[in-house]
């Protein structure tokens, strides 16, 4: 098995801030988390605290991805995972 080395992205906080407004309407304190492959960051917002993952995964990993969080809160919404929220 080969070796990967992945670099996360590196967005700055006006940009991602600019992208949550402009896509989800959000707008929020935002806390950058360390991670391995991608670039995390928390946003405490005025509907509560918020998680935007920023990924150079392809498209189809991210719609497995959500496609399985969906799954999970169809199945039992009482489970603590994260919540898919569509941009507007």
């Amino acid at each position: 098995m080969p070796l990967t080395f992945h670099t996360p992205p590196a967005v700055s906080s006006a940009i991602i801030q600019k992208h949550l407004d402009d896509a989800y309407g959000v707008q929020g304190d935002l806390q950058l988390l360390t991670a391995e492959r991608d670039q995390n960051v928390r946003i405490q917002s005025a509907n509560g605290t918020l998680l935007l993952k920023i990924t150079s995964e392809s498209s189809e990993v991210l719609e497995a991805q959500a496609l399985a969080l969906q799954h999970i809160e169809r199945v039992d919404a009482n489970l603590p995972v994260p919540r898919v929220l569509s941009s507007s």
